[in-house]
């Protein structure tokens, strides 16, 4: 079992899920930082309310230094805060996270069943430059998606390297016009019988 979260009582839920589960430690392996096309450091938003924030998104491009992403955004150190910085103009306080490639997380490992993906709008920042690696070594994928445009390159991406779509549902607004994500699952062919029908 891999997984990534940046959030840090998301990612006490990660150990309290293992350890609840008795998954022993050789048999997962847990990060907190974020995923991305390439290492590198991004800030995280850190929130008061962690239990209610489920779409807290990174800033910073990916891949770029520490040094590189401080002065982009004008981070500033917050004074006896240590590693916590504030913006210009906005209100939280964010965390230096470090971000890794799903090729640097997952390593030598020959085949990956399953992979839950849900990156607050870095979908087609992820996925489809690092198709050759999801082609060879990973046999299901679910996106949880965030808008129409990843959506439609995402079915494009996934389609033209032979992939089957399993399930599509796009992002709505739902009966309490709360905005729900879209969801797409797709099965890889080269590694994993074809579904059947329903």
């Amino acid at each position: 079992i891999f997984a990534v979260e940046a959030e840090p009582m998301h990612f006490s839920y990660l150990e309290t899920q293992m350890a609840d589960n008795a998954i022993p430690p050789e048999d997962h392996t847990l990060v907190q930082g974020l995923i991305a096309e390439r290492a590198g450091f991004a800030l995280f938003p850190l929130t008061e309310t962690p239990e209610q924030s489920w779409g807290l998104r990174q800033l910073g491009e990916e891949g770029q230094s520490l040094e590189t992403l401080l002065a982009r955004t004008k981070a500033l150190p917050i004074e006896g805060e240590e590693g916590l910085y504030r913006l210009p103009k906005w209100p939280h306080k964010y965390a230096i996270q470090q971000s890794l490639s799903l090729a640097e997380l997952i390593g030598d490992t020959p085949l990956v069943d399953f992979m839950h993906v849900d990156i607050q709008g870095n979908e087609t920042k992820v996925l489809p430059p690092s198709m050759d690696l999801l082609n060879a070594r990973f046999r299901v994928i679910a996106v949880g998606t965030h808008s129409h445009e990843i959506e439609a390159e995402l079915r494009d991406c996934f389609t033209a390297n032979g992939w089957i779509c399993y399930h599509d549902s796009i992002m709505h607004h739902d009966d309490n016009n709360m905005l729900r994500d879209g969801h797409q699952v797709w099965l890889n062919p080269r590694l994993g019988p074809k579904p059947g029908p329903g």
